[in-house]
C-alpha cells in the first residue's frame, strides 16, 4: 500500500507544482469566496499562503501551497470549496 500511498503524493505534488507554476497565480482576493471560507476552516495559523488558478477536464480548479503550524502543506480544491487533495510535507 506505501507505493500506492507514494505515487498518489507524487501525483499531487506535480498537480500542484504545475498549478502553481504556470503564471495563473492569483492574489488571495481572487480565489473564491466558497473556497477561502473552505480554507480558513480547516487550517489554522496559516502563513506563505500561494494561490494557483488551473483548468482540469473544463473544471476550474485552486490550488494552494501554505504553511501552517510548522507544516509545509499543499491542497487543491473544486471551486465550490471541496477539498479535493491535501499534502503535508
Amino acid at each position: 500500500m506505501k507505493p500506492l500511498r507514494h505515487l498518489a503524493a507524487l501525483l499531487l505534488a506535480a498537480t500542484l507544482f504545475t498549478a502553481c507554476g504556470d503564471g495563473n497565480n492569483l492574489e488571495a482576493s481572487e480565489v473564491p469566496a466558497a473556497v477561502m471560507t473552505s480554507f480558513n476552516g480547516k487550517y489554522n495559523n496559516v502563513t506563505d499562503a500561494e494561490w494557483a488558478k488551473r483548468e482540469k477536464d473544463g473544471a476550474t480548479l485552486y490550488a494552494v501551497e501554505f504553511k501552517a503550524n510548522g507544516q509545509e502543506i499543499e491542497a487543491l480544491f473544486d471551486a465550490n470549496g471541496t477539498v479535493l487533495e491535501s499534502k503535508e510535507d
